[in-house]
């Protein structure tokens, strides 16, 4: 099994899960959080995380201006949320670099059309992607699965868990296949993302006009033929071919069967995923040692109560096969 894991989504889940966990010097709630939580969702050696930048969606702005405009209206306390999970993402992606955890983070590029790409150059093997955003479901098949960093209570359970998503059970999460996400998300749109989708469409009316959406896969192209056979269309159903450009842009900014990658960057993530680790030239147990120190890492926990930072055993466990490894 190959773990793709958006550090992003993960490091953000982290810094609000363990949102009262702070240091003098710095927070370090979501790196705690981060390196805690890996192994658990994971199995160390066959892990790649990938990060957003600052840059990251402006290749989709150039697409469409307004693409996640929502989001740069801030209150004053989710301003500092962001100031402080981009500081310690800075320090995370270092330390994760001496545990020998392979990250990957490239300007305009988001961490999703990364690990889209992925699926295209690791073939014929089992794939987890471990993220709180549904883009992924659209990728789900018998290879691949989804690790939803969202907890979901069904009725049976005590508490609410992070569940995987799968061909065989995504029943249990959408009132729509995965293999449809794309349509409803181009149709009824994403809020988080500021992408409006088709005037008055919602879930219901899109099973209602489109009901074989529900046994067979069909193509926005599908959707938009059938609405010009219809004899008599309702309003919504006019939309569609009104708003038709404005669609099919929503339809290249949402499909990430088609991540927006330059060639450039496509060789840069094959070199990633074949890169050689050499554990001579790297010296990582000082640099991570001075590295915690600078953080007061250890004080931290100390303060915390924590008798001693089991959490990292499973990458010392990793490093070490590594090292047998070569």
């Amino acid at each position: 099994m190959v773990y793709l894991v958006d550090g992003s989504s993960l490091l953000t889940t982290a810094y609000y899960g363990y949102k009262n966990l702070f240091y003098e010097k710095a927070a370090m709630n979501a790196i705690h959080g981060f390196l805690e939580q890996l192994p658990k969702l994971t199995q160390m050696g066959n892990v790649y995380v990938f990060f957003d930048d600052d840059t990251s969606g402006d290749r989709r702005k150039g697409l469409y201006p307004d693409y996640k405009k929502n989001r740069s209206v801030l209150t004053r306390q989710k301003a500092d949320d962001r100031k402080s999970i981009i500081e310690q993402k800075n320090h995370l992606i270092e330390i994760l670099n001496y545990l020998y955890i392979p990250t990957l983070m490239l300007g305009e590029v988001e961490a999703d059309d990364l690990i889209a790409q992925c699926l295209h150059f690791i073939p014929n093997k089992k794939i987890t992607i471990v993220s709180g955003d549904q883009d992924y479901v659209q990728l789900i098949n018998e290879n691949v699965s989804l690790l939803y960093l969202k907890k979901i209570k069904f009725k049976n359970d005590k508490f609410g868990e992070y569940k995987t998503i799968t061909p065989k059970n995504w029943r249990l999460f959408f009132d729509i296949p995965y293999y449809n996400f794309l349509v409803k998300k181009i149709l009824c749109g994403d809020s988080s993302d500021n992408i409006g989708g088709a005037r008055l469409y919602q879930s219901k009316s899109l099973i209602k006009d489109f009901p074989q959406i529900l046994n067979e896969p069909l193509t926005f192209e599908e959707i938009v033929l059938k609405v010009k056979e219809l004899p008599k269309k309702q309003k919504r159903q006019d939309y569609i071919l009104e708003d038709l450009n404005k669609l099919k842009i929503f339809e290249q900014i949402i499909d990430l069967k088609t991540p927006l990658l330059n060639e450039n960057e496509n060789e840069i993530l094959k070199t990633f995923l074949n890169s050689y680790i050499d554990i001579k030239k790297k010296n990582t147990a000082n640099k991570l040692a001075d590295k915690m120190d600078s953080l007061d890492f250890y004080s931290y926990i100390k303060r915390r109560n924590l008798n001693s930072i089991r959490f990292m055993s499973p990458y010392i466990k990793n490093i070490k096969n590594i090292l047998n490894a070569k």
